[in-house]
Protein backbone atom coordinates (compact mmCIF):
# COMPACT_ATOMS: atom_id res chain seq x y z
CA UNK A 1 0.00 0.00 0.00
CA UNK A 2 1.07 3.32 -0.72
CA UNK A 3 1.39 6.32 1.80
CA UNK A 4 -1.28 7.38 0.53
CA UNK A 5 -3.29 5.02 0.65
CA UNK A 6 -2.30 4.33 3.72
CA UNK A 7 -3.69 7.62 5.00
CA UNK A 8 -6.98 7.59 3.67
CA UNK A 9 -7.14 4.14 5.27
CA UNK A 10 -6.07 6.09 8.29
CA UNK A 11 -8.56 8.76 8.00
CA UNK A 12 -11.76 6.82 7.20
CA UNK A 13 -11.22 4.28 9.91
CA UNK A 14 -9.91 6.94 12.85
CA UNK A 15 -13.36 9.40 11.71
CA UNK A 16 -15.37 5.94 12.51
CA UNK A 17 -14.06 4.87 15.54
CA UNK A 18 -14.22 8.49 16.59
CA UNK A 19 -17.62 8.43 15.73
CA UNK A 20 -18.92 5.62 17.27
CA UNK A 21 -16.80 5.87 20.52
CA UNK A 22 -16.52 8.70 21.57
CA UNK A 23 -18.74 9.50 24.79
CA UNK A 24 -21.85 11.90 24.99
CA UNK A 25 -22.51 12.26 28.22
CA UNK A 26 -19.81 13.20 30.51
CA UNK A 27 -21.43 13.71 33.99
CA UNK A 28 -23.90 15.62 32.28
CA UNK A 29 -21.04 17.98 31.89
CA UNK A 30 -22.52 19.92 28.67
CA UNK A 31 -19.50 22.87 28.73
CA UNK A 32 -17.01 19.47 28.29
CA UNK A 33 -19.73 18.38 25.38
CA UNK A 34 -19.53 21.92 23.79
CA UNK A 35 -15.51 21.97 24.11
CA UNK A 36 -15.24 18.51 22.59
CA UNK A 37 -17.62 19.66 19.37
CA UNK A 38 -15.90 23.19 19.14
CA UNK A 39 -12.75 21.40 18.76
CA UNK A 40 -13.98 18.95 16.35
CA UNK A 41 -15.60 21.96 14.19
CA UNK A 42 -12.61 23.62 14.76
CA UNK A 43 -10.44 20.95 13.00
CA UNK A 44 -13.03 20.40 10.07
CA UNK A 45 -12.51 23.92 9.43
CA UNK A 46 -8.98 23.89 9.29
CA UNK A 47 -9.00 20.55 7.27
CA UNK A 48 -11.48 22.62 4.71
CA UNK A 49 -8.95 26.07 4.90
CA UNK A 50 -6.34 23.48 4.18
CA UNK A 51 -7.71 21.76 0.92
CA UNK A 52 -8.85 25.45 -0.17
CA UNK A 53 -5.42 26.63 -0.33
CA UNK A 54 -3.84 23.49 -2.18
CA UNK A 55 -3.14 24.52 -5.92
CA UNK A 56 -4.21 21.11 -7.10
CA UNK A 57 -7.01 19.65 -4.97
CA UNK A 58 -7.12 15.65 -5.32
CA UNK A 59 -10.50 14.12 -5.45
CA UNK A 60 -10.03 11.63 -3.11
CA UNK A 61 -8.97 13.90 -0.62
CA UNK A 62 -11.85 15.85 -1.35
CA UNK A 63 -14.30 12.88 -1.01
CA UNK A 64 -12.11 12.20 2.15
CA UNK A 65 -13.21 15.56 3.66
CA UNK A 66 -16.39 15.54 2.69
CA UNK A 67 -16.43 11.89 4.54
CA UNK A 68 -15.15 13.03 7.70
CA UNK A 69 -17.61 16.37 8.01
CA UNK A 70 -20.38 13.97 7.63
CA UNK A 71 -19.36 12.17 10.10
CA UNK A 72 -18.12 15.79 12.64
CA UNK A 73 -21.83 16.87 11.53
CA UNK A 74 -23.06 13.68 12.37
CA UNK A 75 -21.84 13.50 16.19
CA UNK A 76 -22.75 17.66 16.50
CA UNK A 77 -26.64 16.22 15.48
CA UNK A 78 -26.46 12.90 18.37
CA UNK A 79 -24.93 15.70 20.97
CA UNK A 80 -27.55 17.81 20.65
CA UNK A 81 -30.19 15.29 20.33
CA UNK A 82 -29.05 13.39 23.63
CA UNK A 83 -28.51 16.90 25.33
CA UNK A 84 -32.03 18.60 23.99
CA UNK A 85 -34.14 15.50 22.76
CA UNK A 86 -36.53 18.29 21.63
CA UNK A 87 -34.55 19.83 18.71
CA UNK A 88 -35.04 16.01 16.73
CA UNK A 89 -37.71 14.05 15.98
CA UNK A 90 -36.75 10.53 15.15
CA UNK A 91 -32.55 11.07 16.27
CA UNK A 92 -32.13 8.42 18.82
CA UNK A 93 -28.56 6.43 17.84
CA UNK A 94 -25.20 7.55 16.23
CA UNK A 95 -26.02 5.99 12.98
CA UNK A 96 -29.56 8.01 12.87
CA UNK A 97 -27.26 11.10 13.53
CA UNK A 98 -25.29 9.98 10.70
CA UNK A 99 -28.33 8.33 8.40
CA UNK A 100 -30.13 12.39 9.30
CA UNK A 101 -26.39 13.91 8.32
CA UNK A 102 -25.93 12.08 4.79
CA UNK A 103 -29.46 12.38 4.03
CA UNK A 104 -29.22 16.25 4.63
CA UNK A 105 -25.95 16.57 3.01
CA UNK A 106 -27.18 14.70 -0.36
CA UNK A 107 -30.30 17.05 -0.44
CA UNK A 108 -32.62 13.79 -0.68
CA UNK A 109 -34.48 15.07 2.76
CA UNK A 110 -37.02 11.86 3.69
CA UNK A 111 -38.43 13.84 6.21
CA UNK A 112 -38.31 10.77 8.73
CA UNK A 113 -35.80 12.29 10.85
CA UNK A 114 -36.06 16.06 11.19
CA UNK A 115 -35.33 19.43 12.75
CA UNK A 116 -37.50 20.51 15.68
CA UNK A 117 -36.00 23.45 17.53
CA UNK A 118 -34.18 26.63 16.47
CA UNK A 119 -30.82 25.10 17.47
CA UNK A 120 -31.41 21.85 15.09
CA UNK A 121 -32.26 24.42 12.65
CA UNK A 122 -29.34 26.30 12.61
CA UNK A 123 -27.44 23.22 12.85
CA UNK A 124 -29.43 21.56 9.95
CA UNK A 125 -28.65 25.10 7.69
CA UNK A 126 -25.08 25.22 8.45
CA UNK A 127 -25.05 21.80 7.41
CA UNK A 128 -26.88 22.80 4.00
CA UNK A 129 -24.58 25.88 3.34
CA UNK A 130 -21.30 23.61 3.69
CA UNK A 131 -22.92 20.97 1.14
CA UNK A 132 -23.40 23.25 -1.53
CA UNK A 133 -20.17 25.18 -0.94
CA UNK A 134 -18.40 21.83 -0.37
CA UNK A 135 -20.40 20.28 -4.38
CA UNK A 136 -18.58 23.79 -5.37
CA UNK A 137 -15.51 22.88 -5.09
CA UNK A 138 -15.66 19.04 -6.05
CA UNK A 139 -16.80 20.17 -9.23
CA UNK A 140 -14.60 22.81 -9.46
CA UNK A 141 -11.79 19.94 -8.84
CA UNK A 142 -12.91 17.15 -11.01
CA UNK A 143 -13.72 19.90 -13.69
CA UNK A 144 -9.08 21.09 -13.03
CA UNK A 145 -8.43 17.15 -13.30
CA UNK A 146 -10.58 16.74 -16.55
CA UNK A 147 -8.76 20.11 -17.95
CA UNK A 148 -5.48 19.02 -16.71
CA UNK A 149 -5.46 15.30 -18.22
CA UNK A 150 -6.76 16.59 -21.81
CA UNK A 151 -4.00 19.53 -21.65
CA UNK A 152 -1.57 16.08 -20.82
CA UNK A 153 -2.63 14.30 -23.51
CA UNK A 154 -2.59 17.26 -25.80
CA UNK A 155 0.72 17.86 -25.14
CA UNK A 156 1.75 14.55 -25.54
CA UNK A 157 -0.20 13.95 -28.83
CA UNK A 158 1.77 16.78 -29.97
CA UNK A 159 5.13 16.00 -29.24
CA UNK A 160 4.62 12.41 -30.81
CA UNK A 161 3.46 14.23 -33.53
CA UNK A 162 7.06 16.32 -33.81
CA UNK A 163 8.97 13.40 -33.55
Amino acid sequence: MTPYAIKQVFIYASTIGIFYLLPIRLNNDSYLQGIIAGLMLLALAYAITTQLRKQERRFFDLVALMFVAAHVCAFVCYVLAVQEPEQFTGLATRTDALYFTIVTMSTVGFGDIHPVGQQAKLLVIAMIIFDLIFIAALGHAMSEALRHGREKRSYQAQKNHEQ
